[in-house]
C-alpha cells in the first residue's frame, strides 16, 4: 500500500495468506523542498520507488501487487515521451514484477496515515522572539589528547597506577601491561612468538603509509596482487572435520598466540564434538555458543566474513567461477 500527502509518502508492505492481509513492515519519509514541488503522479512514483528501493531484499523474484489510489500511476509504465526522472524510476521498478491496483483513499487509510504523521518536536507555526536572557553559565570545557598507552608507559616507567581504578579494572590493568616493553621513548608489545614489535605512534601512521605507498622506493603491487598477498595471509583448510579444526587451533593459535581465555562458535558440527570439547578442556579454554539465527553474536566474525567476500569479489573473473583457486 502506497500513498502521498504532499509533504511525506507512507507505504506499508504485507503479506496476504487465507485472504487476510498481515502487516510487514510500515515506512514513511518526509519530502524534502525539491520533491514537494513534484505533481501528484511524481509523487506517487517516487513513493512506489522509494518503497521497492527500501523491500528489495522481500519483493526481488516474488508477486507483488501494489495498492494505490492514484490510478494514472499504471499508464506511467507504457509512457514512452516522460520525463528523464520518471523514466529512471520506471527502469528501476522494471526488476520487479508487480502490478497495480486502484484503492480508494478510505480503503488505504494504513499508507494514508503514515504519509501524514506529524514529526515529533516540530514546532507549529512561527515562535515568537524569546526577550528573557537567561544568566550566562561559564562552563568548563575538558578534553584530554593523552595516547591509549600512556597509562601503560608510566607503569612501567615508574610504577604509577592511575587512581580510581577497581579492583577487576586494576587486575586488567596489571595483566595488559605484562605485554608489553617500554623502551626509550616508545612502547613495544611482546607478542606469543616472543617476537617484540614496535606500537607506531598514531600522529605517524600516515606517514609510514605515504611512504610505503607512494615514495618512489615503495612496494605497493597494484589492487590485484595486494589482495592475493593478503588472501596468503588466510589458511585454508583441506576440510573442517573435527580433526583439522583441533589441529589447526593447536598449530596456528595456542602455539603463536597462547591459549585463549573464550572461543565463540556458531555451534557448527565441527566445533560441537568430543575432540573440540576434550581440547578446550585440556588447556583451560572457555568454550561458548552464540544464539543460532542472530549473527550480532559474532559480530567480529561476521565482519570478516564480509571483508573476505568483497576482497574475493574484485579478484574473481567475471562468471566467478575461478573463486576456489583464488
Amino acid at each position: 500500500m502506497c500513498d502521498t500527502s504532499g509533504v511525506a509518502i507512507g507505504t506499508m508492505l504485507g503479506q496476504c495468506h487465507n485472504k487476510v492481509l498481515h502487516p510487514v513492515c510500515y515506512v514513511s519519509k518526509t519530502l524534502n523542498g525539491a520533491q514537494m514541488n513534484y505533481t501528484v503522479t511524481e509523487q506517487e512514483l517516487l513513493d512506489i520507488a522509494y518503497a521497492f528501493e527500501k523491500f528489495r531484499a522481500y519483493l526481488l523474484g516474488s508477486k507483488v501487487i501494489v495498492y494505490t489510489d492514484h490510478a494514472a500511476f499504471r499508464y506511467i509504465m507504457e509512457k514512452k515521451d516522460a520525463k528523464p526522472r520518471l523514466i529512471r524510476w520506471v527502469l528501476l521498478l522494471q526488476e520487479f514484477d508487480f502490478e497495480v491496483k486502484d484503492r480508494k483513499g478510505t480503503q488505504n487509510q494504513v499508507a494514508d496515515h503514515l504519509s501524514r504523521l506529524e514529526e515529533a518536536g516540530r514546532p507549529k507555526g512561527d515562535l515568537g522572539i524569546n526577550d528573557a536572557f537567561p544568566d550566562e553559565h561559564i562552563l568548563a570545557l575538558s578534553s584530554t589528547f593523552a595516547p591509549w598507552n600512556a597509562d601503560i608507559a608510566n607503569y612501567l616507567v615508574s610504577d604509577l597506577i592511575s587512581e580510581g581504578l577497581k579492583s577487576y579494572q586494576k587486575k586488567k590493568f596489571l595483566r595488559d601491561c605484562r605485554q608489553y616493553y617500554s623502551g626509550e621513548l616508545f612502547l613495544f608489545p611482546v607478542c606469543a612468538d616472543n617476537i617484540i614489535r614496535s606500537c607506531v605512534p598514531e600522529k605517524e601512521i600516515m606517514s609510514i603509509l605515504k611512504a610505503c605507498h607512494d615514495s618512489s622506493v615503495g612496494d605497493h603491487h597494484g589492487g590485484n596482487r595486494m589482495a592475493a598477498k593478503v588472501l596468503e595471509c588466510v589458511i585454508a583448510l583441506p576440510n573442517n572435520e573435527s580433526r583439522s579444526v583441533t589441529a589447526f587451533l593447536k598449530k596456528n593459535i595456542f602455539t603463536r598466540f597462547g591459549t585463549l581465555r573464550a572461543i565463540l562458535s556458531d555451534g557448527g558440527s565441527h566445533f560441537c564434538n568430543k575432540a573440540f570439547t576434550g581440547l578446550v578442556e585440556k588447556y583451560g579454554v572457555k568454550y561458548k555458543v552464540a544464539t543460532p539465527y542472530h549473527p550480532q553474536s559474532s559480530g567480529q566474525v561476521e565482519v570478516s566474513n564480509r571483508e573476505i567476500k568483497s576482497i574475493l569479489a574484485k579478484i574473481v573473473n567475471a562468471n566467478r567461477t575461478d573463486w576456489s583457486r583464488k
